[in-house]
C-alpha cells in the first residue's frame, strides 16, 4: 500500500492506494463516520488478489486527514473531496476504469454524489453498504435539541457520539480493535449532525434522480443505521433503472467486517464483475 496526502480545498487528505496495473479496474472506497480508510486494507487485499486496484482516503476531520474532528459546514464538502481524490488518481492512472463503494456515511456520500453534478465522472458501478439513510440507534432528545440550538452559535462543539462499538460486528476481534483504535472518533459535532441530517433528507427528496448503476448491500440486523429506511429508499427508485438490493439478515452494521464476511466480499466481487 502506498500512502500520500493530497490537497482538497485547503486541507490535506490522507490517501492509500494499491495500484499493481494501470490496465486493471480500480475501486474507490469511502469509509463511514468516525472510522478511517486503513480499516479497509483487508478487503482491499482480497480484491487485489482478484485483479482490482484500490484507492481509499480519510474523510476530512477523520483519521489522518486534516480538518476539525467530525465537523463539516456542508455535506457537499465530502462530495468535493471524493471528486478531487478520483480526479487526482485518474490523472496518474488514466487507463483504469472505476468502481465506487461506500460504507455507512460513505454510502450516503456515494448516494448524494450519484444524485448531483459530480455524476459527470464515469463509474462502471456504484455500491453502498449499510448506507446511512436513517438512524437506528436511539438519539436522545436532548442531543437533538442541543444540536439545533447551538449549530448557529458554536457548530464545532464536540459531544459524545453515542455509537456503540459492540454493534458494529459479531466478531469480537473487530470490536476490540475498533475500541482500541486511536484514529476512531468518539465524538461528533453539532455542525456535522445537522449537515448529515439535511443530506439524508435531500437524498430522499432527490430519489427520482437515482440513475442506473447504484446497488445496495445491507445488514438485516443493523442497530446503528436504519435498514428499513434503506429499503424504503430502494422501493422509491424506478424499477427500470436496474438497481439491486441484497440483505444479510443476521449481520450487524459492518458487513465487510462481519462473521461470514467472505460471502459478502464474494457477492461484491460478482456484482463488480458483471461490468467487466
Amino acid at each position: 500500500m502506498k500512502t500520500e496526502f493530497i490537497q482538497s480545498n485547503g486541507l490535506k487528505l490522507f490517501t492509500i492506494s494499491n495500484f499493481f496495473s494501470e490496465e486493471a479496474p480500480t475501486i474507490l472506497w469511502v469509509h463511514g463516520f468516525a472510522e478511517h480508510s486503513m480499516r479497509f486494507i483487508e478487503i482491499m487485499n482480497f480484491f487485489a488478489e482478484k485483479g482490482f486496484n484500490s484507492v481509499g482516503f480519510d474523510l476530512r476531520g477523520h483519521g489522518k486527514s486534516e480538518g476539525i474532528r467530525a465537523y463539516i459546514q456542508n455535506f457537499n464538502e465530502y462530495l468535493q473531496d471524493l471528486n478531487i481524490v478520483r480526479n487526482y488518481y485518474e490523472q496518474k492512472y488514466p487507463k483504469t476504469k472505476w468502481f465506487l463503494v461506500g460504507h455507512s456515511m460513505g454510502g450516503l456520500i456515494v448516494i448524494r454524489y450519484h444524485q448531483t453534478m459530480y455524476e459527470k465522472n464515469h463509474w462502471l458501478l456504484k455500491v453502498v453498504s449499510s448506507p446511512f439513510l436513517g438512524v437506528s440507534a436511539h438519539v436522545p432528545g436532548w442531543k437533538k435539541s442541543l444540536s439545533k440550538l447551538i449549530v448557529n452559535i458554536y457548530p464545532q462543539i464536540s459531544i459524545p457520539s453515542g455509537l456503540n462499538p459492540d454493534h458494529i460486528s459479531h466478531d469480537p476481534k473487530v470490536v476490540e480493535n475498533y475500541k482500541n483504535d486511536k484514529l476512531v472518533l468518539k465524538n461528533a459535532t453539532a455542525g456535522w449532525y445537522e449537515a448529515t441530517m439535511k443530506a439524508i433528507e435531500s437524498a430522499f427528496l432527490d430519489v427520482t434522480k437515482t440513475q442506473k448503476g447504484l446497488h445496495f448491500l445491507i445488514a438485516g440486523d443493523d442497530k446503528l443505521v436504519d435498514a428499513k429506511a434503506t429499503q424504503d429508499f430502494f422501493e422509491k427508485i424506478s424499477k427500470e433503472n436496474g438497481s439491486t438490493l441484497k440483505i444479510y439478515p443476521e449481520m450487524y452494521h459492518e458487513i465487510f467486517n462481519e462473521v461470514g464476511k467472505e460471502k459478502v466480499w464474494q457477492d461484491l466481487l460478482i456484482l463488480l464483475k458483471t461490468q467487466l
